[in-house]
């Protein structure tokens, strides 16, 4: 490999500290204990595991006596799919939270794969289904696991028929080893570990608009054409004396004036609705910018 990412966690929200013990043994199985406890374990259902591997295919095995398999890390992503990594009905995966601790999460629900936020109530913005960007696209069946091979997203039905196929890349390199990670913007992004010189994905990412997933925006912003800019004409008015390539356009400014868009604080004692009178506006603008730019 010429690149390293994370392709699977056992600990999660639980970092790894150097005096931390990550044991194995026939009674108890894989654990990882801190500070005398246990963060985490395999879940064997019982079963007393032999022996342990780490595949080539970066799958963590726990084999029993009689060579099978009692627990793998394939059966159990965290937020990323690795090359040839069957994800199927009843696996998750789940984003890092994002700045406003928002998760992400993508599962195949009633014969698609679909994205939600992770509200209480889960709300999805996207789904494969509806994606346009499929290359194959047989009616009739049900997707009920996919795996990631050469440089598409291959989509099956119980009988392994394959149904869709999403094409992520045009490096069609059968020894490219591809991964998909979902992140924390709530975008799924597709990676080469063996891409020399770039770590960076490729140019594919799911949704395609950038302005699909709940949070594209800081608060105070709202998303239009892929961009995240001041909420209305009348808001970036309030802005008039900014460059429109400052920072301040699209950040400090419009923060300013969505708080104040907000009712949240007050100007000179006056609320919005005194002041979004052009006169007011003006008033305000100018003590915006000696307020900048003293």
């Amino acid at each position: 490999m010429d690149s390293s990412r994370v392709g699977w966690t056992g600990s999660r929200g639980s970092p790894v500290l150097n005096p931390d013990k990550f044991v194995f043994n026939a009674k108890r199985g894989v654990f990882l204990q801190s500070d005398g406890s246990v963060v985490w374990s395999a879940d064997t259902g019982g079963k007393r595991g032999f022996a342990i591997e780490l595949q080539d295919s970066g799958n963590l095995v726990l084999h029993g006596d009689d060579g099978g398999v009692v627990w793998q890390s394939f059966s159990h992503p965290t937020d990323t799919l690795l090359w040839n990594q069957e994800f199927s009905e009843g696996m998750k995966l789940v984003s890092n939270p994002s700045s406003n601790n928002l998760s992400y999460i993508l599962q195949i629900k009633y014969g698609d794969l679909v994205l939600s936020s992770g509200y209480q109530t889960p709300q999805p913005y996207w789904s494969m289904a509806k994606e346009i960007r499929r290359t194959i696209n047989k009616d009739g069946g049900v997707v009920t696991s996919t795996t990631i091979s050469e440089n598409s997203w291959k989509f099956f039905d119980r009988s392994k028929a394959l149904l869709w196929q999403f094409i992520f890349s045009s490096n069609i390199d059968a020894n490219a080893t591809w991964i998909a990670v979902l992140g924390s913007d709530g975008f799924i992004s597709f990676y080469n570990l063996q891409n020399r010189g770039s770590s960076g994905p490729s140019g594919t990412k799911i949704p395609s608009d950038s302005c699909s997933t709940p949070e594209p925006c800081d608060s105070y912003l709202e998303c239009f054409s892929n961009k995240c800019q001041c909420p209305s004409p009348r808001a970036k008015r309030f802005c008039f004396g900014l460059p429109r390539d400052s920072p301040r356009w699209d950040s400090t400014c419009c923060e300013e004036v969505g708080r104040h868009w907000s009712g949240t604080e007050r100007v000179s004692s006056r609320s919005y609705h005194h002041w979004q009178h052009p006169s007011s506006a003006l008033g305000l603008a100018q003590g915006l910018l000696r307020k900048w730019f003293p």
